[in-house]
């Protein structure tokens, strides 16, 4: 590894998940890291996150996931576009509930995404997101998680 003190050991991976352990020489219990990409397609994300809650209820160690979740807990999340919100993604939801998800909410611009076109006004959507369970927040009180503002789209 890069760091001589830290040991990531990549335990799972698929088009939709790379999930890691970690290990520190600093006195700290290992945790996980889930670094996700949520699917884009409406009728595979309850699936996803249905096994992505098993899979967390599966650790006993603290836990974080990273990633563009593709997916909205709040109205306050979207400007612009239709109204049509997809913040009913029911197993996302029972997952935050479920395994105790805690948002680690951001400081900088509120939107992570936007869709700019000629023919229809902007949208912009809060899609990335980190959340991580209460053994990971007390072990990292430190942690902040900061959007950048946007210089140019990743989405062609």
């Amino acid at each position: 590894m890069w760091i001589d003190n830290l040991e990531l050991s990549v335990v799972s991976a698929n088009s939709n998940l790379i999930g890691s352990s970690i290990e520190t020489h600093f006195n700290l219990p290992r945790w996980e890291l889930l670094c996700v990409y949520g699917p884009a397609a409406h009728q595979n994300r309850n699936g996803f996150w249905e096994g992505m809650s098993n899979l967390i209820a599966s650790t006993e160690t603290p836990w974080c996931m990273i990633g563009d979740l593709n997916v909205l807990i709040s109205s306050h999340e979207k400007h612009g576009g239709s109204q049509n919100l997809d913040i009913n993604c029911k197993e996302f939801r029972n997952l935050i509930q479920d395994r105790d998800a805690i948002d680690l909410g951001f400081g900088g611009p509120p939107f992570t995404w936007s869709r700019r076109t000629i023919h229809y006004a902007s949208v912009y959507e809060r899609l990335d997101r980190e959340m991580c369970n209460s053994l990971w927040k007390l072990q990292f009180t430190e942690s902040v998680v900061l959007h950048l503002p946007r210089i140019y789209s990743d989405h062609t």
